[in-house]
């Protein structure tokens, strides 16, 4: 309702009475003009519709290992400049501040689906909601140690008599390069000579196509069947229950099986074994520490902050043994990927360590 107590007046060059009400939305100006061309001029918005948006967490993916994501913001209004905040679900809200298409947004901690909220406020007050939903898997894999020996009459790795001889042993026909013993791509590589030791040794095989792939990163799967193929255990194997378990290759499952029954490796605390994700350099110590048989103090301190709690006592169990210098590197990257080259390298050091 607009009033005034003098003179005549016109709203967007229009004629306008005295104690009219006015809706319509948009920028008005008011002019009421009195006695020898006096003028009052007034510049007002009407605006009742909320600004409208979306966003993006990390370009839509679906899922996230870090609880620092990005987020890609669009919004738009018809009038006015347009401020937001953003909670996460069940959260407090941030403070306002002016639209921006870019954010760093940082999520809760906990291995679940995580809902971000986003409201856009225009000038009138009019607030705009929109949501986003990413799920965050970062928690540690759990991997139990056993106190004492898990698989009966477990021998010693040795190599063989001949070690320069490949060791003719029954293959999975369905393992990738089951009958591969001599690659295209390791002449001249650094690791050379463990590679074809570890052929020697039964522990691998490679690629189907004459390869090995020794920078590639190697996988969860891939090193337990190594690991597995060293230590030869024997007897019943545990029955698989993960979560992921029809995507876990024929080739891989009866090692992983010894693996579970052992104690060696468990898969993640959500159900998942996750066999094609690679494997990080303290997921392997721990499942060396494991193999071995290790005695591990779980309350075992490091002066690495870097090493995860649930590593500690694998570190330093290995670091007594006297094969860190082997597995570790310097510095320690606990999240660094390991490739094919590395593990078998690995694996025939601690072959041939004396553990202490």
């Amino acid at each position: 309702m607009i009033s005034f107590n003098k003179g005549t007046a016109t709203l967007n060059g229009a004629p306008f009475a005295n104690n009219t009400t006015v809706s319509q939305e948009g920028l008005h100006k008011l002019i009421v003009t009195y006695i020898a061309g006096i003028e009052t001029v007034v510049n007002f918005t009407i605006d009742k519709t909320a600004p409208s948006g979306s966003f993006t967490i990390n370009n839509g993916a679906a899922t996230t290992n870090s609880t620092r994501v990005n987020l890609s913001i669009t919004a738009t209004d018809n009038l006015g400049q347009i401020q937001m905040r953003l909670a996460n679900e069940n959260d407090a809200w941030s403070n306002w501040q002016a639209y921006t298409p870019a954010l760093t947004w940082t999520l809760p901690n906990g291995n679940d689906p995580k809902r971000v909220l986003l409201e856009l406020r225009d000038e009138a007050g009019n607030i705009g909601i929109a949501s986003a939903s990413i799920t965050l898997f970062m928690e540690a894999p759990v991997v139990s140690v056993p106190d004492s020996p898990i698989i009966e009459s477990r021998p010693t790795p040795k190599p063989p008599e001949k070690p320069d001889q490949p060791i003719e042993e029954e293959k999975d026909s369905e393992e990738p390069g089951a009958e591969v013993i001599t690659f295209t791509d390791i002449l001249g590589h650094w690791a050379e000579s463990y590679i074809k030791r570890a052929v020697s040794f039964g522990i691998i095989n490679g690629n189907t196509d004459g390869t090995f792939k020794p920078d590639a990163a190697i996988t969860r799967a891939e090193f337990t069947v190594m690991l597995m193929r060293m230590l030869k255990p024997e007897g019943q194997v545990a029955e698989l229950s993960f979560v992921d378990e029809s995507i876990i290759g024929s080739w891989a499952k009866k090692e992983i099986a010894y693996a579970v029954k052992a104690k060696i490796v468990s898969g993640y605390s959500d159900g998942y074994f996750r066999p094609n994700a690679a494997i990080s350099r303290t997921e392997m110590i721990v499942m060396i520490a494991g193999a071995l048989e290790l005695p591990i103090d779980k309350d075992a301190k490091t002066t690495d902050s870097n090493i995860p709690q649930w590593a500690k006592g694998a570190v330093e169990a290995l670091r007594r043994s006297g094969l860190l210098t082997e597995l570790s590197g310097n510095p320690f990257i606990p999240d660094a990927s390991v490739t094919r080259a590395e593990a078998v390298k690995m694996i025939i050091e601690v072959m041939q360590t004396e553990v202490r």
